[in-house]
Order: structure tokens, then C-alpha cells, then sequence
């Protein structure tokens, strides 16, 4: 997916959205307010099953100290009771053990459902920063979607500081800033920091094909062979830039 432009270079805009275009030829208006919201309410609804999780494990915690022994005693208190027993102590391990797999239960799907919602957090967050960067759109030739897929996996989504913040890694380390000492960079210092230390960035980056004695009427040639071999649908540009950058693949 790629921004929109007109003959003179500029984004078109419509209904006060930019529009973009995505790999199948369909034109879509990036509604960047009802993205905002999505992720806000999709937080929301995070936080309120992290929050019911620990009520039923705080709920749980009322039946660690159940004591069998004791269970046991009262037995002969109720054992001539015939047809109004309350209680057999040989059944107190059975309704433990019934307890523990109905709360275990619910602990993994409530579970299931925040690593959902937080995928999909994941998804919306990391998705428009890759879509709307300046940097990418600016230096690499590759479009958005592609980018993501090469570089994505050095973001994550994390609590700082208790906001959700999109976190930039190198390996196991996080992108801490050059401009602001001591804070974490944010993702267009960090996807230029990553972009920077990959070995064979000459050869996404735009720059690397406008200098040099392929300037001129060879370069005319260049550029058309690259807009040939990245045209087309997803996976013939997919299938195009893994055969000219196949680390790009790994």
C-alpha cells in the first residue's frame, strides 16, 4: 500500500484523508481519527479482561488454604446424618480439583482474549507507523507493505511508562534516541537507525540509484526496469524483490 500522489508529486487528499492505493489497484482514504479510536477502545477493552483475570485470581486465593485434615474431623460430626450429609471428605480433593480446572479454564480463554486484543493492537499501531512514515517514503524505494514485512519484526508494542508505546529493537536491544539522551528513539529514528545498519541498504534506498556513471540515460533504463520488476500484484513484487534482495526473504 502506497500513497496517492498527483502528476505534481503531491498527495492527493480526499474528504480531507489522504488517499492510498493499495497492491490490488483499489483506492482507500486513510481515516487516521477512526484508526486512533479503534486502538483506543480496543485498549480499553485489554485492559478491562486484564483486570477481570485478576479478580478471579484474587477469588482463587480463598481456597489455597482449605484444610483437608480438618475436613476430615468434621466428618464425625455429620456422619450419622444419613440422608442430609453435607459433606465426604474423600469428595473434597474431587470438588478442589473440579474448581481449579473451571478457573484454569477461564484464565485461558480471558487470556486468549487479551493476546488477541493486543495482536490486534499490534497490528493497527505498527501498521500506520509503517504507512505513514516520512522516512520510508522519502529513502526507500520499496513500498510500505514490504518494508513492514522486512522490518517489522524490530518493533514491538509495549507498556511505558503505562502508555501503550511502539518500541524499536536491535536484536535483543532497544533503539535508544541520539537527540533526546536517555529516552527510547521513536519509530522514525529508530526505522532510520535500523534501516542504516542493513548491510545491503544500498541497494533499497533511493539514493543509490541516482548518483554514480549510471546517471543519465542509463539510469533512464534503471528506473524502468525497477518499476518493472516492483509492478504488479502482492506477490509478484513479493516474488521480484526476493530474487534481486533475497536476505530480504530470511
Amino acid at each position: 500500500m502506497k500513497l496517492k500522489l498527483n502528476e505534481s508529486g503531491n498527495v492527493i487528499v480526499r474528504n480531507d484523508k489522504p488517499v492510498y492505493e493499495t497492491n490490488n489497484g483499489n483506492e482507500i482514504e486513510f481515516d487516521a481519527e477512526s484508526t486512533t479510536n479503534t486502538i483506543q477502545n480496543l485498549t480499553r477493552e485489554r485492559d478491562g479482561l486484564k483486570a477481570t483475570n485478576k479478580t478471579m485470581a484474587q477469588g482463587a486465593e480463598k481456597f489455597k488454604d482449605l484444610d483437608l485434615e480438618q475436613i476430615t474431623k468434621d466428618r464425625t460430626i455429620v456422619k450419622n446424618l444419613d440422608d442430609k450429609k453435607l459433606i465426604d471428605a474423600g469428595e473434597v480433593d474431587k470438588v478442589k480439583a473440579e474448581l481449579s480446572d473451571v478457573f484454569n479454564t477461564e484464565k485461558r480463554k480471558l487470556e486468549d482474549m487479551i493476546g488477541s486484543k493486543d495482536a490486534k493492537i499490534n497490528d493497527l499501531m505498527i501498521g500506520s507507523l509503517f504507512a505513514q512514515s516520512n522516512y520510508l517514503k522519502e529513502n526507500v524505494i520499496l513500498p510500505s507493505d514490504m518494508c513492514r514485512d522486512s522490518f517489522g519484526k524490530n518493533f514491538k508494542l509495549e507498556d511505558v511508562g503505562g502508555k501503550l508505546t511502539v518500541v524499536g529493537y536491535v536484536g535483543e536491544n532497544k533503539i535508544y534516541s541520539q537527540k533526546n539522551s536517555g529516552e527510547l528513539a521513536g519509530f522514525e529514528e529508530s526505522i532510520e537507525t535500523i534501516v542504516g545498519g542493513y548491510e545491503m541498504k544500498d541497494r533499497i534506498l533511493k539514493s543509490s540509484n541516482n548518483g554514480g556513471s549510471g546517471s543519465g540515460s542509463g539510469g533512464s533504463n534503471n528506473k524502468q526496469k525497477t518499476n518493472g520488476n516492483l509492478g504488479g500484484n502482492r506477490q509478484e513484487r513479493a516474488a521480484a524483490i526476493a530474487s534481486r534482495f533475497p536476505d530480504l526473504s530470511n
